[in-house]
């Protein structure tokens, strides 16, 4: 019985010591690459826009509306002159996320 306590134990730190390196590998991969907002942001030709759930009657949801949101600065006082939206799950879905969010953004003045 002590052996099976031992055994699971060393298997435990084996398996903190891999998420351990594997969280280091990630935030040494990112440094550089994340900014406080869109105003640290380095300028950029094109503002994207991840996609996310838009309602059957065409509102965006909060999530989306939040990305939104967040490009309106960016894309604005960056100086951005294009904006791209994207989006997953299935050809009809996809094309009307997309189609919401362009819309969106067009009617907001985004380029």
């Amino acid at each position: 019985m002590r052996r099976y306590g031992l055994f699971s134990a060393a298997a435990l730190c084996l398996v903190l010591v891999v998420l351990l390196i594997i969280d280091i590998s990630v935030r040494a991969e990112l440094l550089g690459h994340l900014f406080a907002g869109p105003a640290d942001a380095p300028n950029a030709p094109v503002t994207l826009v991840l996609g996310a759930e838009v309602y059957a009657d065409g509102r965006p949801s909060p999530a989306l509306q939040s990305r939104l949101d967040e490009n309106q600065p960016a894309g604005a006082t960056r100086g951005a002159p294009s904006t791209s939206t994207c989006a997953q799950r299935g050809r009809t879905q996809r094309a009307r996320r997309m189609a919401a969010a362009r819309s969106q953004l067009r009617g907001e003045g985004a380029p």
